[in-house]
């Protein structure tokens, strides 16, 4: 069924500081089992404290990875993996946490993960890449699809998604997402 894509993200400012974030990724919402697989609330506070220092407007990214069908943890893991190496920054200074709750109708997967990683890194005095992200984040999308098997889902992008994929020579999967780059993106509403 066509459901979530596998990746969102949002840039939090230094200014809204962690512990909104901190809050549901630690805690989350109702019925749901929290797995810290990496790092910890202070990561999150020293992010911000990191940016702030640094001038800095984003202190951290926050990725949602959900997919509509089963993934496994280590499925997951890849995902974050395949992140790190398209943005450019070092997995092992992320936030990763997994919440799990039961299904809600039989439908989507009942487990997801959060991924935070610093958008301003103090030791190489750089700012995180963000430079085209929806389109990158949703060429990841399609990858993952593909390589677990899901079904891939209409996104807003899958023209760019598949452009980008033939420059880097995976025509084959280029020639999986192409379908979809022709296929109207549902509207959530009409106008008049």
């Amino acid at each position: 069924g066509a459901g979530d894509m596998i990746l969102q993200a949002a840039r939090i400012a230094a200014a809204s500081g962690h512990a909104a974030a901190a809050d549901h990724v630690f805690a989350g919402g109702a019925n749901e089992a929290i797995h810290v697989l990496q790092g910890c609330r202070q990561d999150l506070e020293d992010m911000v404290r990191d940016a702030a220092a640094a001038g800095k407007k984003y202190a951290f990214r926050h990725y949602k990875l959900a997919a509509f069908e089963d993934t496994t943890r280590d499925q997951a893991l890849e995902i974050a993996a395949a992140i790190a190496a398209e943005f450019g920054f070092d997995l092992g200074r992320g936030i990763l946490i997994e919440h799990e709750k039961g299904r809600v109708g039989g439908e989507a997967c009942g487990r997801h993960w959060h991924l935070l990683v610093p958008e301003w890194d103090p030791v190489r005095r750089r700012v995180l890449d963000a430079s085209w992200m929806r389109p990158r984040q949703e060429k990841l999308s399609r990858l993952a699809e593909i390589r677990l098997g899901h079904s891939l889902v209409v996104g807003r992008w899958n023209a760019a998604v598949e452009r980008r994929l033939r420059e880097e020579g995976r025509g084959h999967d280029a020639d999986r997402v192409a379908p979809l780059a022709d296929v109207l993106r549902p509207q959530s509403a009409y106008t008049a």
